[in-house]
Protein backbone atom coordinates (compact mmCIF):
# COMPACT_ATOMS: atom_id res chain seq x y z
CA UNK A 1 0.00 0.00 0.00
CA UNK A 2 1.05 4.01 -0.39
CA UNK A 3 3.15 5.49 2.66
CA UNK A 4 -0.27 6.38 4.83
CA UNK A 5 0.20 10.00 6.56
CA UNK A 6 -0.31 9.66 9.88
CA UNK A 7 0.76 13.13 10.75
CA UNK A 8 -1.56 15.37 8.90
CA UNK A 9 -3.90 18.08 10.68
CA UNK A 10 -6.70 16.85 8.89
CA UNK A 11 -7.95 13.15 9.42
CA UNK A 12 -9.74 12.84 6.01
CA UNK A 13 -6.49 12.35 4.09
CA UNK A 14 -4.82 9.65 2.97
CA UNK A 15 -1.14 11.06 1.49
CA UNK A 16 1.17 8.80 -0.64
CA UNK A 17 4.24 10.12 -2.05
CA UNK A 18 7.01 8.80 -4.61
CA UNK A 19 9.78 10.94 -6.59
CA UNK A 20 10.80 10.74 -10.21
CA UNK A 21 13.64 10.91 -11.67
CA UNK A 22 13.53 13.22 -14.98
CA UNK A 23 17.16 13.18 -16.69
CA UNK A 24 15.47 13.08 -19.62
CA UNK A 25 13.21 14.78 -21.82
CA UNK A 26 9.29 14.05 -21.70
CA UNK A 27 8.83 11.19 -24.09
CA UNK A 28 5.63 10.04 -23.08
CA UNK A 29 6.75 6.36 -22.17
CA UNK A 30 9.34 4.70 -20.47
CA UNK A 31 10.55 2.91 -17.38
CA UNK A 32 10.41 6.26 -15.82
CA UNK A 33 7.06 6.81 -15.94
CA UNK A 34 6.57 3.42 -13.74
CA UNK A 35 6.94 4.87 -10.56
CA UNK A 36 4.33 7.25 -11.09
CA UNK A 37 1.77 5.05 -12.38
CA UNK A 38 2.73 2.30 -9.53
CA UNK A 39 2.12 5.70 -6.93
CA UNK A 40 -1.48 6.65 -8.75
CA UNK A 41 -2.71 2.71 -8.44
CA UNK A 42 -1.41 3.08 -4.53
CA UNK A 43 -3.71 6.07 -4.21
CA UNK A 44 -6.97 4.11 -5.50
CA UNK A 45 -6.02 1.16 -3.45
CA UNK A 46 -5.33 2.29 -0.39
CA UNK A 47 -8.47 4.56 -0.65
CA UNK A 48 -10.27 1.67 -1.10
CA UNK A 49 -9.14 -0.36 1.34
CA UNK A 50 -9.67 2.02 4.06
CA UNK A 51 -12.79 2.39 2.94
CA UNK A 52 -14.29 -1.12 2.76
CA UNK A 53 -11.69 -3.29 4.64
CA UNK A 54 -12.43 -3.36 7.73
CA UNK A 55 -9.23 -5.03 8.97
CA UNK A 56 -6.81 -2.77 7.11
CA UNK A 57 -8.88 0.42 8.52
CA UNK A 58 -8.19 -0.99 11.63
CA UNK A 59 -4.53 -1.59 11.14
CA UNK A 60 -4.76 2.15 10.01
CA UNK A 61 -6.77 3.38 13.10
CA UNK A 62 -3.89 1.64 15.22
CA UNK A 63 -1.08 2.98 13.68
CA UNK A 64 -2.34 6.65 13.83
CA UNK A 65 -3.48 6.32 17.24
CA UNK A 66 0.13 5.34 18.44
CA UNK A 67 1.44 8.53 17.24
CA UNK A 68 2.00 11.21 19.26
CA UNK A 69 -0.66 14.07 19.41
CA UNK A 70 -2.69 11.88 16.82
CA UNK A 71 -6.04 12.94 16.61
CA UNK A 72 -8.95 10.47 17.93
CA UNK A 73 -10.45 8.53 14.69
CA UNK A 74 -13.71 6.92 15.27
CA UNK A 75 -13.98 3.09 13.90
CA UNK A 76 -16.16 4.38 10.75
CA UNK A 77 -13.83 6.51 9.61
CA UNK A 78 -12.83 6.54 5.66
CA UNK A 79 -10.92 8.91 3.73
CA UNK A 80 -12.15 11.79 1.63
CA UNK A 81 -9.00 12.77 0.06
CA UNK A 82 -5.83 11.14 -1.43
CA UNK A 83 -2.92 13.69 -1.50
CA UNK A 84 -0.18 12.79 -4.13
CA UNK A 85 3.21 14.21 -2.98
CA UNK A 86 5.61 14.08 -6.04
CA UNK A 87 9.24 15.78 -6.68
CA UNK A 88 10.66 15.32 -9.94
CA UNK A 89 14.06 15.61 -10.88
CA UNK A 90 16.08 18.54 -11.42
CA UNK A 91 14.03 20.88 -9.35
CA UNK A 92 10.93 20.79 -12.30
CA UNK A 93 7.88 21.99 -11.26
CA UNK A 94 5.01 19.44 -11.31
CA UNK A 95 2.27 20.27 -13.52
CA UNK A 96 0.13 18.21 -16.32
CA UNK A 97 2.86 19.17 -18.57
CA UNK A 98 5.60 17.81 -16.83
CA UNK A 99 4.33 14.49 -16.44
CA UNK A 100 5.23 11.61 -19.20
CA UNK A 101 1.93 11.31 -20.95
CA UNK A 102 1.40 7.63 -19.62
CA UNK A 103 1.78 8.85 -16.07
CA UNK A 104 -0.67 11.42 -17.12
CA UNK A 105 -3.51 9.23 -18.22
CA UNK A 106 -2.32 6.76 -15.03
CA UNK A 107 -3.24 10.38 -12.93
CA UNK A 108 -6.60 10.87 -14.40
CA UNK A 109 -7.87 7.20 -13.74
CA UNK A 110 -7.00 7.40 -10.44
CA UNK A 111 -8.48 10.84 -10.35
CA UNK A 112 -11.80 9.65 -12.17
CA UNK A 113 -11.92 6.35 -9.89
CA UNK A 114 -11.27 8.32 -6.57
CA UNK A 115 -13.66 11.42 -7.61
CA UNK A 116 -16.56 8.42 -8.15
CA UNK A 117 -16.34 7.10 -4.64
CA UNK A 118 -16.62 10.65 -3.30
CA UNK A 119 -13.07 11.32 -2.81
CA UNK A 120 -11.51 14.42 -3.87
CA UNK A 121 -7.38 14.07 -5.09
CA UNK A 122 -4.87 17.42 -5.09
CA UNK A 123 -1.23 16.88 -6.39
CA UNK A 124 1.59 18.48 -4.77
CA UNK A 125 4.96 18.89 -5.32
CA UNK A 126 8.09 17.66 -2.81
CA UNK A 127 10.39 20.92 -2.68
CA UNK A 128 14.30 19.53 -3.84
CA UNK A 129 15.23 21.20 -1.09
Amino acid sequence: MGQISAGTRRTDRVSVAAQQSTGGRNSGWGPRTSPLSHLFAQGVISADALRYQADARARFLDLVGRQPHAPKLSGDFRPRKVVYAIALGSGRTVTVDTLFTFAQVALYQAMRTLRNEGIDVEVVAISAT
